[in-house]
């Protein structure tokens, strides 16, 4: 598997029908999206809320982790077995005709969205097709979707970030929804699919959460890496790139939908859909406490973001 450093390396180097512009894509795609972007992301670091504020607008595509499925195969080949992914074990270019059509509006808006930890497992499987297997990651973009533009999600507080990812870790638990509001929204497939996927999970209540200030800081680290990573990534490129941070986005999330109408170029309606959310806040006093607590052991152990 392709390392995280030789990703960025090699990618530095270098539909749906409602689409109006005639052109011809690779892989079978009918025609490429008016508008592409690619939502840049780490875990925990609220790209789901980004994801749904998107795609609940209407014009902004349906952006989600269309490619999870191949880091499923890479990794947890189990989670694959499970029903809701079985339409997903398909070919390169069936797949990617699959997801451009899933992730693209009636207007012609196109989103995907992609984690670090696996951007090496796309880019490795994107190049087993002849004609992408000496391109970089934007050049396939490209080759695909055309223009296509970079959202850098971000986390200030990475602290809090690897105590939300401990906690799912543990818990089993990475998404929760209002299941009223839920039942009342014409969802988008991936959270449909990815409740059944987790339907399984033990539903574990606090007492089973155990706080572990090595998993926190294996993950801390790993936030702090990956995120640096893929600003080096973006940065590389030159592409145009829109930065949103989380703890800003949560408290403007009306302006910063707002401001990335206007970063993409869509032709806003007169009456923009109002956006009714369904993701349920996840954090609690468990994470405050294992916060506060992680804080202390830093200040008594010393900075362990270089600890083995």
């Amino acid at each position: 598997m392709m390392s995280q450093n030789d990703a960025v390396t090699a990618s530095a180097a270098g539909h749906a029908e409602a689409a109006t512009h005639a052109v011809t894509a690779p892989c079978g795609i009918r025609s490429k999206p008016t508008v592409a972007y690619v939502i840049c992301a780490s875990q925990r670091s609220g790209s789901n809320l980004l994801c749904e504020a998107l795609g609940g607008t209407e014009i902004l595509g349906q952006p989600h982790e269309y490619f999870l499925y191949w880091e499923m195969e890479a990794h947890d080949r189990q989670r694959l077995e499970d029903e809701s992914a079985r339409p997903w074990l398909i070919p390169v270019d069936v797949y990617l005709q699959k997801l451009t059509a899933l992730g693209t509006t009636s207007n012609g808006v196109f989103g995907v969205k992609i984690m670090w930890s696996y951007f090496g497992i796309v880019l490795k499987k994107l190049r087993t097709l002849p004609s992408f297997q000496d391109l970089s990651f934007d050049e396939i973009a490209r080759s695909l979707w055309g223009d296509v533009r970079y959202i850098h999600m971000t986390r200030r507080d990475k602290v809090r970030q690897a105590v939300s990812m401990a906690k799912a870790i543990q818990s089993g638990r990475w998404i929760d929804v209002d299941r009223e509001v839920f039942a009342a929204t014409r969802a988008p497939f991936f959270y449909t699919q990815n409740l059944r996927m987790l339907k399984n999970h033990v539903e574990m209540t606090d007492r089973d959460l155990q706080y572990d200030f090595d998993q926190i800081a294996r993950l801390y680290r790993m936030v702090c890496e990956e995120d640096e990573s893929w600003s080096h990534y973006l940065r590389a490129t030159g592409a145009d790139v829109f930065r949103v941070v989380y703890e800003e986005f949560v408290e403007q999330y009306e302006t910063t939908t707002n401001d990335l109408i206007d970063f993409l170029q869509v032709t806003r309606p007169q009456q923009l859909r109002p956006v009714r959310g369904f993701m349920k806040r996840q954090s609690d006093s468990v994470n405050d406490e294992w916060v506060d607590r992680f804080r202390q052991d830093l200040t008594t152990r010393g900075d362990d973001r270089n600890r083995e």
